[in-house]
């Protein structure tokens, strides 16, 4: 059962899968399981409603691994955060001697942010392309250029000459970040983060000219239109240095709505 950013995530996934390619349909609905598990449990005295598990998928046995968090909703522990290790595999977490993690304070700073702290600044890479904070505040990582690119690409072919594209910081529909001490003194946290992106015609444009949505926009609004907003909900990995700045090494978004 999926709760949180993974729920939001998963029911775009569901609302656009008739866009979707045949070969695309197919490899998402190939089964799998996770490997290699290793459970993090929280102290009963921890205050915790959570735990983590580091696991592997059986799609991918070679590659770097995921950290899932099942937190309690409505009575029920359901996954609410689910983030592959695209750049490096999950660290180390502090254990303590009986064998239980230590959760962070989502409002204590770990060097210059605290884990609750880190989407506004870390959307600025997208917004401005790290230009107005993002990259004096975050380490560069191939996550945070990855989110300079979607900045800096500029607009497909079709509306260039007409258009302007900008993005906007956005709440995350689900704000709550989860965070674990790490056996080198650092934090883990997974944290979402929300952008979104507005295609808008030039004024000189707007009694001639209309913008067909894409093929996905259109599942939420098919009608042409003169300002594009899609929604973007994501979900992030950061390791938090306590003597240094912070560095983003995973982040992954889907789009949830158009209009």
């Amino acid at each position: 059962m999926e709760a949180g950013q993974v729920d939001e995530q998963s029911a775009a996934d569901y609302k656009q899968w008739k866009t979707w390619s045949k070969k695309d349909q197919k490899e998402y609905g190939k089964p799998f399981s996770y490997t290699d598990r290793q459970y993090l449990f929280p102290a009963a005295g921890s205050g915790a409603t959570w735990f983590a598990v580091k696991v592997r998928s059986s799609a991918d046995p070679k590659g770097k691994g995921a950290l899932m968090v099942f937190d309690k909703v409505d009575g029920v522990y359901k996954v609410t955060m689910a983030v592959y290790a695209d750049e490096a595999p999950i660290p180390e977490v502090a254990v303590d001697r009986h064998g239980f993690v230590t959760p962070a304070d989502p409002g204590k700073k770990v060097g210059p942010l605290a884990p609750g702290e880190l989407a506004g600044p870390y959307e600025d890479f997208i917004e401005t392309g790290g230009r107005a904070k993002a990259g004096k505040t975050f380490v560069p990582t191939a996550t945070s250029k990855g989110s300079v690119k979607v900045h800096d690409e500029g607009l497909d072919d079709d509306v260039r000459d007409y258009a302007t594209e900008k993005y906007f910081a956005k709440d995350p529909a689900h704000p709550k970040v989860y965070a674990l001490e790490l056996a080198d003194g650092g934090t883990l946290a997974l944290f979402p983060t929300a952008h979104n992106s507005e295609l808008m015609l030039e004024t000189r444009f707007l009694s001639s000219f209309d913008i067909t949505p894409s093929e996905d926009e259109a599942v939420y609004d098919p009608a042409k239109r003169d300002v594009v907003t899609d929604e973007f909900q994501g979900q992030a990995l950061a390791v938090l240095d306590p003597k240094g700045k912070p560095r983003v090494t995973a982040v992954e978004y889907r789009m949830v709505d158009s209009h």
